[in-house]
């Protein structure tokens, strides 16, 4: 049986605990992906929200590389896997390694500017 997008939303939020903030209930961590062909104007949108999340100094010391389906670059990401996550990666239309900018200033904040990043762009 295959659910539509709301009902996995309703299935994945956690219940309500007093003081907590909803967006909060709200997170979960997908492990299968659609199919489907990701067009260029959702990428855009997709790397546009990523654009405004916060960084230090507004120095963005994040690079994004991008693998369609079917190109080298997915190849190679897909590769870079380990065997776990290829298992659930395997359908994904698109696949983005995110990486710190080597000459960055804030080296030392680098991972939690990361995961603020990457969480702007899952939740796009």
């Amino acid at each position: 049986m295959t659910l539509s997008a709301t009902e996995v939303k309703q299935v994945k939020q956690a219940p309500a605990v007093e003081g907590v903030l909803p967006i909060f209930h709200e997170r979960w961590s997908p492990r299968s992906f659609a199919s489907r062909d990701v067009t260029p104007a959702d990428l855009a949108k997709v790397f546009e929200a990523a654009r405004w999340a916060a960084s230090s100094y507004n120095e963005q010391p994040w690079r994004f590389l991008v693998g369609i389906r079917g190109s080298e670059a997915y190849r190679k990401i897909f590769e870079s896997l380990i065997s776990f996550n290829q298992a659930w990666a395997t359908t994904a239309p698109v696949l983005i390694l995110v990486r710190p900018r080597r000459d960055s200033a804030t080296t030392t904040r680098r991972t939690g500017l990361l995961s603020m990043t990457w969480e702007r762009l899952r939740r796009t």
